[in-house]
């Protein structure tokens, strides 16, 4: 089927709900079943066929709802061509959904840092509300046993990862959020890789803090 992809691209939490009209091209030789199914395997998406627009083309309805998280969006809509064939289409639908907060940096790369050693890097929140008060966490949960987060005030931020980080790849994500409001998010991607390469050591190579 074609497209195999739609792709809703950056949302804005507080622009949701959304809809997409796509044009999709079945890859059969003859027309889809006027009663096809269609399913999906996210909570937050849902479509609807339309009319044939075209020989072999028809009009398909995307809609991701209010509902939808923040974060990237992933999950499928299956079309099935219909009831003899039982031929099942898979359309993959992606994106991201972004809160009201802008983190600086966006990303937190620490680089290649020295094991046992504690590397901090200190980052900004922008479009906080003058009454707010944010929080941080670690995702996913068992990253937090090495790598830890806190506001310094309201908006400002560290992210350190602990002397006893496992050495290899650090992949995890900082999440700044209000206690009070759903949309009041930004999520911070953690890159970093911990060496025990002896040299490394020596140096004392990481990041200089950010300020």
């Amino acid at each position: 089927i074609s497209p195999a992809r739609v792709d809703f691209g950056v949302l804005e939490a507080n622009s949701l709900p959304v809809e997409r009209l796509v044009t999709i091209k079945p890859s059969l030789a003859r027309p889809l079943d006027p009663a096809i199914e269609l399913s999906t395997d996210s909570d937050y998406l849902s479509g609807h066929l339309g009319k044939q627009e075209l020989p072999e083309r028809y009009e398909l309805r995307l809609k991701l709802s209010s509902q939808a998280p923040i974060g990237p969006i992933q999950g499928n809509i299956f079309l099935k061509a219909s009831s003899v064939t039982n031929h099942i289409f898979q359309i993959a639908v992606g994106g991201k959904v972004i809160g009201d907060l802008r983190a600086e940096p966006e990303t937190l790369y620490f680089g290649t840092i020295p094991q046992g050693r504690e590397q901090t890097l200190r980052g900004k929140i922008f479009a906080v509300r003058p009454d707010g008060k944010y929080g941080i966490s670690i995702l996913p949960a068992s990253a937090s046993r090495f790598i830890a987060g806190r506001m310094t005030d309201r908006a400002t931020f560290e992210v350190l990862i602990l002397s006893n980080a496992p050495p290899g790849r650090v992949n995890a994500t900082a999440r700044i959020a209000s206690p009070k409001d759903k949309n009041a998010v930004v999520e911070a991607p953690i890159f970093a890789f911990v060496s025990t390469n002896v040299s490394t050591r020596a140096q004392g190579a990481g990041p200089a803090a950010n300020h």
